[in-house]
């Protein structure tokens, strides 16, 4: 009788043990029930760009850009944009005059805003999910987000415009931090 006691005990404490060890693990955002868009992200890409420069020349160069998004578990977003122009044999008095054309707005830029998961019920292990992100003052946007097997990148669709000098980009990766 005592032994069959101490195997139930011993039992308990594995299958206890067992549990603590299953739920106690920071596996990066792995947590059962949490939203994987939580996090800080954050997307490189460079784009080659040719334009019409003075007296029938043109212009070439790299069109830079990082984005950074911090999605905070309460629906609150920030983060940054950083754009840049790089090349070979464009001088600094080039760089300024286009940067000072493409990036009117400033080419380094902060923004808080929030977002939501909107799928009547989330599944949190479908690489597919419906949000919607908004900056502060501006209205929400809906849009599917698709992440990767580990949840380590999603993709961002964008919205292809006939006048992008960018060409018919369809999405871009973002990677998580």
């Amino acid at each position: 009788m005592t032994n069959f006691k101490t195997i139930q005990r011993l039992l308990a404490l594995v299958l206890f043990s067992f549990t603590l060890i299953n739920c106690s693990g920071d596996d990066d955002g792995d947590a059962i029930g949490q939203d994987p868009i939580i996090g800080s992200w954050v997307a490189q890409q460079s784009f080659p760009l040719t334009i019409p420069g003075d007296e029938g020349a043109t212009l070439s160069f790299n069109y830079n850009t990082q984005i950074q998004y911090n999605f905070l578990a309460n629906g609150d977003m920030n983060g940054s944009t950083a754009l840049s122009i790089s090349g070979e044999g464009l001088s600094q008095a080039e760089i300024d005059a286009l940067s000072a054309t493409l990036f009117e707005g400033g080419a380094n830029e902060t923004f808080n805003g929030s977002w939501e998961n909107t799928s009547q019920n989330p599944n949190f292990s479908q690489t597919s999910q419906n949000y919607s992100i908004g900056d502060e003052g501006e209205t929400p946007e809906a849009t599917t987000l698709t992440f990767n097997s580990s949840f380590t990148e999603f993709r961002l669709p964008v919205e292809a415009d006939e006048d992008s000098p960018f060409g018919s980009i369809e999405y871009i990766t973002f990677v998580k931090q």
